[in-house]
């Protein structure tokens, strides 16, 4: 079971006999829905706003998460908080890659960093992440993780700034540095809708001579 699993990476990740005892202890019997063992460890972090918002960043991004990027989005010290509480929801895939040991997590954020402090849903809260997510990509020049900024922006209804970034030579770029090809397609099916909402037909008609060039 999920449940276990989790409890295991608990006890894998504890330094000590005394820190996988405390482990142990603080461990409620489980009442058959891993959501409520998400909800448990939610309601903990009331106190910690920042991991909060650390938590609602990551769970928006695509795909493995690079450690290098953390450093752009909090302090050192709200990091060394957000490993000791949630390191066992995640896989430590390499030194510098991690990603949601599953998806069901990473949904509840997605859910719960959408809403105000009495559970009501505040329209702009996803805008404002995925915002948050582009800055960090802009700022990563270089980075694979720059070319998830048009993602971000998407994602944050900015229908004008994925029109303005994308052009033939950013996506050959891509295409040249071995991006996955799916993944240039899902950002140029992107573009294709933002041209759409638009009703920028030069647009449109660009992105879909990109896409056949880079068939």
């Amino acid at each position: 079971p999920l449940a276990l699993s989790y409890l295991l990476k608990r006890l894998a990740l504890a330094g000590d006999f005394e820190a996988r005892q405390a482990v142990l202890t603080a461990t409620q019997p489980f009442a058959g829905d891993v959501g409520q063992d998400y909800a448990v460890y939610w309601r903990e972090l009331r106190a910690d706003p920042e991991v909060r918002h650390l938590l609602g960043l990551l769970c928006r991004i695509r795909g493995a998460i690079d450690l290098d990027l953390l450093s752009r989005l909090t302090t050192g010290a709200v990091l060394e908080r957000f490993v000791a509480s949630a390191a066992h929801y995640f896989h430590q895939e390499t030194t510098n890659r991690w990603s949601f040991f599953h998806n069901s997590f990473k949904q509840y954020l997605i859910d719960e960093t959408r809403r105000d402090a009495l559970g009501r849903l505040v329209s702009d809260r996803d805008r404002d992440l995925h915002l948050r997510l582009a800055e960090a990509a802009a700022e990563l020049s270089g980075s694979p993780f720059a070319w998830e900024r048009l993602f971000h922006l998407s994602a944050a209804g900015q229908v004008r700034g994925v029109l303005q970034l994308f052009t033939q030579a950013y996506f050959r770029e891509q295409f040249f540095a071995l991006r996955p090809l799916h993944e240039i397609q899902d950002d140029i099916a992107l573009c294709l809708k933002a041209a759409v909402a638009e009703d920028d037909r030069i647009a449109f008609i660009r992105a879909l001579l990109i896409a056949q060039e880079l068939k």
